[in-house]
């Protein structure tokens, strides 16, 4: 359900997000706290980059992260489907030849 909308800035830009009560999904000040405490690292580590540099540097870090983290999933989830089929089988056989 939607509770309204809050203004962060992030990088001198402003962004409104739409809040949620939604207790399964991640908050809006979660999501903005993660990504500040990213960029303050990022600046104590390259005090030189530009604001857009640093948001195109973490923009791929973490689409990278994502990309890892389904692909992760996706072995996690056939693996699974494989060990289910292959108990399976083992009932099957163990019920036919019983």
């Amino acid at each position: 359900m939607d509770t309204g909308v809050t203004e962060y800035s992030i990088l001198g830009h402003n962004i409104r997000l739409n809040n949620t009560d939604d207790k399964d999904k991640v908050s809006p000040d979660e999501v903005v706290t993660y990504v500040q405490s990213e960029i303050d690292k990022m600046k104590l580590m390259s005090a030189g980059l530009e604001e857009s540099q640093i948001a195109v540097l973490l923009m791929l870090r973490f689409a990278s992260e994502s990309l890892s983290l389904e692909k992760d999933f996706k072995e996690s989830v056939s693996s699974l489907q494989k060990s289910a089929n292959d108990a399976l089988k083992l009932v099957d056989q163990a019920i036919t030849t019983h």
